[in-house]
């Protein structure tokens, strides 16, 4: 029965707000959807107008692609945004967990160097993180691992992939990095690899690992991102009387102010275009049964289950951690998310337009972790499955991979008594500040998840490996 009205494909539900202000949780009460009225066109819009007026209406995918990833002028990939203008922190669009400081690299460092243990500690493995950006959490990372385990951190051979501006940006990163690896790093541009979802490829790697003279024919590898795929481009479609429709983008039917482009492009809807969206609705409705609500939008991410596959025909033996905000399918479609997940980031509000600003605004939408779980489980032939270990939000995740000072089992201070002049010092404190903020339970803590994935580490019969990002862990049906 369709009992609601169509709604606009581009508002915000409340309560899957994007990262939140990590510093202090009286400011999570500021609010975060009051953009500017008028906004300067982007230098984007211009073309995309111009494949508008050649070729027609274009598939929101392809506007969120370009608005992103376009060469020089998307929003990953604008020269300005890895130097004059920080896309995180203070002084950027939104804060981050890598934002809070150093102790969420020192934590997942800690998981890390627990699963280079249960592949019998070897002499070295591949360590790949895709989304690297300036580099920041990898190099939390690695300090991490120095202080927790050296013969982990001597073991690790870092590769860091990006989208990267330009020359001068993957040299700067190179250079950032170079210090805590002991050269033992590889960059690798995403654009090279557009049929894996920016992921390199096994010869890729092959080659790599060559480079480094690691003749190992199942090298141990563990491959991390952060708030990676809810950054690919996704299609928006529509329940329109019976059927789904795909959202495309059009240019506005009435001129607009050269001050503003918050009306340059309108949403249309019209039969999917995208290349195999409407067999993925297919089976989203039969597997999730899409609510035949009138007007319900949400989307589609086709790209998230391809990274996924390639992940796993890179991967030999060792783990994948995917950290990201999202739900299992069953709550993502759920029939009261009537407008999808779909929103926007600029200077710490949220607009309410995806298709003002192309280029200068961040678009974001919630992973669907079934759709991985059941793409990591189906491999090409010859290869393994992924097997997952299990779901985790960000809380107990970092409870179960907690610094010595906040373990409940600290071997530092079994009794549980910490010093008082420990507890009153300033870096205790920040330290206090840095872990509420990063495992509240109302903010990062549960908005944020952890889906844990293995290769080749056990036998078929075997029990599988116990991690202790999964100690707290409350069964989560995907």
């Amino acid at each position: 029965m369709k009992k609601r009205a169509p709604h606009p494909p581009f508002s915000c539900d409340p309560p899957l707000t994007r990262r939140p202000h990590p510093a202090s949780i009286a400011l999570y009460a500021q609010p975060m959807n009051h953009a500017p009225a008028i906004t300067p066109p982007s230098a984007l819009q211009g073309l995309l107008l111009q494949r508008i007026a050649k070729g027609g209406p274009i598939p929101f995918t392809a506007f969120m692609q370009a608005a992103l990833y376009e060469p020089g002028l998307g929003y990953y990939t604008h020269p300005a945004s890895a130097t004059d203008a920080p896309l995180t922190g203070a002084t950027g669009d939104y804060f981050t967990s890598v934002s809070v400081g150093k102790l969420f690299g020192e934590c997942l460092a800690r998981q890390i160097a627990e699963m280079w243990r249960t592949a019998g500690s070897p002499s070295h493995f591949w360590l790949l993180e895709q989304g690297a950006r300036d580099g920041r959490l990898a190099m939390d990372v690695l300090a991490g691992l120095q202080a927790e385990d050296t013969a982990c951190h001597s073991a690790a051979h870092l590769i860091l992939v990006e989208y990267f501006a330009d020359d001068d940006a993957q040299a700067r990163l190179s250079a950032a990095i170079a210090p805590l690896s002991n050269n033992q790093v590889a960059l690798a541009n995403a654009s090279h690899f557009p049929g894996s979802a920016g992921l390199p490829d096994p010869q890729w790697l092959t080659a790599q690992l060559d480079a480094w003279e690691i003749s190992d024919p199942q090298p141990f590898g563990i491959l991390y991102s952060n708030e990676l795929l809810d950054a690919f481009p996704v299609a928006l479609i529509r329940r329109c009387g019976n059927q789904w429709l795909e959202l495309h983008v059009a240019a506005a039917e009435t001129n607009t102010s050269p001050a503003s482009d918050a009306q340059a492009f309108r949403f249309i809807p019209l039969p999917p275009a995208t290349p195999g969206l409407a067999e993925a609705i297919a089976d989203l409705d039969q597997q999730a049964q899409l609510p035949d609500i009138e007007g319900y939008t949400t989307e589609v991410n086709l790209l998230a289950p391809v990274w996924m596959r390639a992940a796993a025909r890179l991967l030999k033996r060792g783990y994948i951690l995917t950290i990201d905000y999202g739900l299992p399918r069953r709550l993502l479609y759920s029939p009261g998310r009537t407008e999808g997940t779909l929103r926007c980031f600029r200077r710490h509000t949220r607009p309410a337009n995806p298709l003002q600003t192309p280029g200068l605004q961040d678009i974001t939408s919630d992973v669907d972790f079934t759709a991985l779980a059941l793409a990591g489980g189906d491999p090409d032939p010859g290869q393994l499955p992924l097997h997952v270990l299990g779901l985790v939000d960000q809380q107990r995740f970092l409870m179960g991979n907690a610094p010595p000072l906040l373990s409940a089992d600290s071997p530092l201070y079994p009794d549980g008594n910490l010093p008082p002049d420990l507890v009153r010092s300033p870096g205790y404190r920040a330290l206090l500040r840095a872990w509420q903020a990063l495992t509240h339970p109302e903010h990062l803590g549960s908005k944020f998840h952890i889906l844990l994935q293995c290769k080749g580490m056990h036998t078929p019969n075997a029990t599988p490996p116990t991690l202790r990002g999964l100690r707290f862990c409350r069964h989560v049906e995907l």
